[in-house]
């Protein structure tokens, strides 16, 4: 009988999760990308995809940072912190979540964020530097109208590589931010990953029966 409370107590706790989030579907991003150059106030600086093999959620919106506003330049020797604090999402051309199409004009996105270092500016000429950077691990909101409505995560590859590039003006020895990129890929499961989630889903399963079986004797 112990072993029938501690098999119900584990499938209590595996299932209790999803159960909560049943009314927030999850989808897995396998590949983020977003692109963004100066921010003039207007926004639309911006373009950015996330997609899988049954997903896709595209279009633009705006990055705010200390290096990308207009009108900001930098001298050589300058600190530059190439993190990006705030990105928004305004409009969509792609709308598909779990393979179900949803209207661009219904969806919303809520914003996010790019961690990245700080960087030291050369003593003068126009370069670009790939560094590591760290996305937000899950973008949430929502999409559709009644009755299809849907609250949503999207659990997104977070660590990738950021690329910017920088322009000199060589009359004012001055540097300003051109055009940034970051792209991200979820990694391939190892085969033992794999097969270790298999043999749980088969202790699960054994779990389950025992739980049946024990249940029909007592």
């Amino acid at each position: 009988m112990k072993r029938a409370m501690w098999a119900t107590a584990a499938l209590l706790l595996v299932t209790a999760p999803f159960a909560f989030a049943d009314s927030v579907k999850n989808f897995n991003i396998t590949q983020t990308q977003i692109g963004f150059n100066l921010n003039d106030g207007s926004g639309g600086n911006l373009g950015f995809s996330f997609t899988s093999p049954s997903s896709n959620i595209a279009g633009f919106g705006g990055a705010s940072c200390d290096y990308c506003s207009f009108q900001t330049s930098f001298a050589p020797g300058d600190s530059v912190n190439l993190s990006v604090g705030d990105i928004f999402y305004e409009g969509f051309t792609s709308v598909k979540l779990g393979g179900t199409t949803y209207g661009t004009e219904t969806a919303v996105l809520f914003n996010s964020s790019l961690s990245a270092p700080t960087i030291t500016l050369p003593a003068g000429g126009s370069f670009s530097i790939t560094v590591p950077a760290v996305f937000d691990s899950q973008v949430s909101g929502n999409a559709g109208q009644d009755p299809n409505f849907i609250n949503f995560n999207l659990h997104t590859p977070s660590n990738g590589k950021l690329t910017v590039s920088f322009s000199w003006d060589s009359d004012l020895k001055r540097y300003t931010f051109s055009s940034g990129s970051f792209s991200a890929t979820a990694p391939v499961p190892e085969p033992s990953t794999i097969s270790l989630m298999v043999l749980g889903l088969s202790v699960m399963g054994g779990l389950m029966r025992r739980r049946g079986l024990l249940c029909r004797m007592s």
